[in-house]
């Protein structure tokens, strides 16, 4: 059998075994980076870089989403509350300006009924008046279209102009002419108050489209948000699917295959000849590089096996045609014994013949 060492075909992360003639195993140091394929840097991760990266990106990808639907509802509330202040909350405002004109036309007509009672009348109307102008200032605070702003110009005209036709009436109770009164409230008032509440009931209808279209373009946002919260669950979910699968293949099609290969051994059927691929730099990569090292290693104590079996048996034939060749001589040599012996004993008997004739003579 050869004395030189026979040196492993695959390697160990560190090292590789080599079997000597004395057959003692030793080690000897090899320069790995040429068996190992680098196909990804993906590859080249660890098992626990793999999960931390897909861990991180998962993490991520939540807290971008929560960034997202956090500021989606931030502004959904700001809308929400811009629509209140803006459309909603001068509602009521303007419905103050058209109950508190009502009561004013109600309380202008009634000095002419109760004379008696006119000034009692005279500052009701005044305090009227003054809530009016407070929900007026209300409703000028709310104005951020240009048709509302007309409308609400063109309100304050119309009362300013009924204003007048007030002031007409006042004076003309306060001097008792009734009948003038009555001629102005029926030929001025009327008219006038009938324009008050048409620009009034047109600014409300103006605010309550924009309050009603705000309302939808708030349940779109919604809607909006929704929608896109739930894309973005199920691209999360299939992200987690995808990268669970992805880490369960890497780790587990290695095993399974190196688990077949060592059932194959176990029942004296595996192929020594297979090896596992080495692909990277991880945990993986470095238990297929020793599993490799295993099998050559195991091919070649078989091939020495083999060698020394076949050494023996040709020691064996040799020397069974030794002995087959001792055996030939010494059958050669019994014959050649025989032979002699045949000879000496017709050589005995040609004696004691001689012997006989001597004697007769």
């Amino acid at each position: 059998m050869p004395d030189t060492p026979v040196q492993w075909a695959y390697p160990l992360p560190a090292r590789l075994r080599t079997r000597g003639a004395n057959d003692k195993l030793t080690f000897r140091e090899v320069d790995l980076s040429h068996h190992i394929q680098e196909k990804t840097v993906l590859a080249n991760l660890t098992i626990r870089n793999k999960l931390l990266i897909s861990f991180g990106l998962l993490a991520f990808f939540l807290i971008a989403m929560g960034i997202f639907s956090s500021n989606k509802i931030t502004t959904i509330a700001n809308e929400t509350q811009a629509m209140y202040e803006a459309d909603t909350k001068p509602l009521p405002a303007i419905a103050t300006v058209t109950s508190s004109f009502v009561r004013k036309r109600v309380e202008l007509r009634n000095p002419l009924i109760f004379p008696d009672e006119a000034s009692i009348a005279f500052e009701t109307i005044e305090k009227i008046d003054q809530d009016i102008n407070a929900a007026l200032d209300n409703i000028a605070q709310s104005l951020h279209t240009p048709e509302a702003k007309s409308t609400y110009d063109e309100l304050v005209k119309r009362l300013n102009a009924f204003k007048a036709v007030q002031a007409q009436i006042v004076a003309a109770i306060k001097v008792k002419d009734y009948e003038k009164a009555k001629s102005i409230m029926h030929d001025q008032c009327k008219p006038s108050a009938l324009l008050v509440l048409e620009s009034a009931d047109k600014l409300m209808n103006i605010k309550s489209e924009l309050a009603h279209q705000r309302a939808d373009d708030a349940k779109a946002m919604k809607s909006e948000v929704l929608t896109f919260v739930t894309i973005l669950s199920v691209v999360g979910i299939a992200l987690a699917i995808t990268i669970g699968t992805f880490l369960s293949l890497s780790i587990t099609n290695p095993l399974r295959q190196m688990k077949q290969m060592l059932d194959g051994m176990a029942t004296g059927q595996g192929d020594l000849t297979k090896t596992m691929p080495v692909n990277g730099k991880n945990e993986i990569a470095d238990i297929s590089a020793s599993f490799n090292a295993f099998t050559a290693m195991l091919r070649n104590l078989i091939k020495q096996v083999v060698h020394q079996a076949n050494e023996i048996g040709s020691l064996s034939r040799r020397n069974s045609s030794i002995i087959d060749n001792v055996a030939g001589n010494m059958t050669n040599v019994s014959t050649r014994t025989e032979e002699i012996a045949a000879s000496v004993e017709q050589m005995a008997t040609s004696v004691a013949h001689v012997a006989d004739n001597s004697s007769d003579a």
